[in-house]
Parts: structure tokens; sequence; C-alpha cells
């Protein structure tokens, strides 16, 4: 008798077994259509074919053939299973990075994320050409929380908000308020952008992250233990922007409004 380990290990081995078992939970077919959509050679169907008919996995009635309800079920959890995995291989570097100890987001929720990584100088300008890019293209609201600022985009993010009106609020630690108030373009941007209404927050401890929600977008980094760039997270995900929205708000709870009053003072 058979062990659902050996189960499990007979289905996995096989990208043509896997193939083959969604092909037939989705909807039934006859061997040569399965040939077609596995590319799986005729002798190769029909031995899947028989050996899934005698796990009760498959039935079929004249040339037709399909999933019994064992075979739809496990064609769903190792689907889930084969995404996890990829998930996880995916995910690798970002747990191993502070930007994921930094957080308590969790690793589901980033399946469909787009991660960017910073091989090489020509990655690190695609990255800070990508946040720009979404910047230039938002149109509702602007929320930032980080560590340290990009001052490359800064001045995207004061034309969004002081020509365009567009709502903005930020929360920067004052390590990172400091250095931004100490270079007078940064000073002048960040001048403006309090002008309009808008606030910017400081915080007092580290942030060891910058995070920022474009209307529906959430792009989320880290440096990593030299100071450089570490991977970058993007997603639309309803469920990641709620926890990005949510912390968002934490950090804010937790500083005071940097009073455009007191800029000299810095």
């Amino acid at each position: 008798m058979t062990t659902p380990y050996d189960d499990v290990e007979y289905l996995v081995r096989s990208e043509n077994r896997i193939a083959v078992l969604e092909a037939l939970a989705d909807d039934h077919h006859s061997r040569s259509k399965l040939q077609s959509l596995t590319d799986a050679s005729r002798v190769t169907v029909g031995r899947i074919l028989e050996e899934m008919e005698q796990r009760e996995w498959v039935t079929h009635e004249g040339w037709e053939y399909e999933a019994t309800p064992l075979g739809k079920l496990l064609a769903t959890d190792v689907r889930q299973l084969i995404d996890t995995a990829a998930t996880a291989q995916n995910l690798r570097d970002v747990v191993s990075h502070a930007l994921y100890d930094a957080t308590d987001i969790d690793l589901r929720w980033l399946e469909s994320a787009q991660i960017v990584r910073p091989g090489d100088r020509g990655d690190i300008i695609a990255m800070i050409n990508r946040v720009g890019t979404l910047y230039e293209g938002a149109t509702n609201q602007l929320q930032t929380v980080g560590g340290f600022f990009e001052y490359r985009t800064l001045d995207i993010v004061r034309r969004k908000v002081v020509d365009e009106g567009i709502p903005y609020t930020s929360v920067y630690t004052q390590e990172a308020i400091e250095s931004a108030l100490s270079r007078s373009d940064a000073r002048s941007h960040i001048a403006e952008i309090l002008g309009t209404g808008n606030e910017i927050y400081v915080y007092e401890d580290e942030i060891p992250f910058i995070l920022s929600i474009i209307d529906g977008t959430i792009v989320m980094g880290a440096t990593d233990d030299q100071g450089g760039p570490g991977p970058m997270i993007e997603s639309d995900e309803e469920t990641v922007l709620n926890w990005a929205k949510a912390t968002h708000e934490r950090y804010k709870r937790e500083a005071v409004p940097l009073d455009p009053d007191t800029l000299e003072s810095w």
C-alpha cells in the first residue's frame, strides 16, 4: 500500500504528471489533446493516464479523460505547493535582508510582487527610475515612511504636490530630515511642500526601510549593511496595500509634524 509521501513523490517528480492532472482538473480531454497541452509524447501521456487511473485520480469514458474529485483536490493543492516554493525561491534574498526583518509582512502576500535586485549600477538606476515613473503617474495620493530621502525623486514629489495638488504625507527619521535640510535644493523643496499644507513628520527612532504608497501601488526598499541598496519590492495587491497604509499610520502616530516655521533652525 502506498503512503501519502509516495503519492506526493510520484506527482512532483514529473512536470508532465502535474501538467496532465491540472489539465484534466480543468476540463475533459483526449489523449491527443493532452499531448498538445503538455508537449509530452504519446507513450508518456498513456503511461501517466494509466498510473493515475490506478490511483483513482483520473477516469475516462470512451476517448475522453477527466480528473476525479480526488484528482481535482490534488491538482489544486500541488499547484499551491509549487507556487509557494516559487515564492520562497523568489524571496530568498529578501528574507535574508534587513528589509524583511524590519517588517511584519506576510510572505504569502508577496507571491505576485515584483522584486527588483540591484545587481549592478544599471539595476540601481533602473530602480530609481521606476520609482520616479510611479511618482510621475500619481493622480490621487502620495505617502512615504522611511529612514532616508531619495533626492533624485524629491523634485518629482515637489511638482506633483505643489503644482498638481496631490495630497502628500510622509514620515522620516530625524537623521534623514537633518541630512535633507543640509542641502539647499532639498530644503527648498521641503519648504514648498510644507507651504501647501501637506505634512512631513519627524520620527525620532530608526526606520530601517523606505516605503512609498503611490496611489494603489506600494514600493519598499532598504539599504544593506554597507549602505548600498537592497532588493526593492513593488506590489499592487490589496492586502499589501492595506498593510502599507497601516504601517505608515503607525509610524505617523509616533512622530511629530515638521514645523515649517522652524526649518531655519535645523
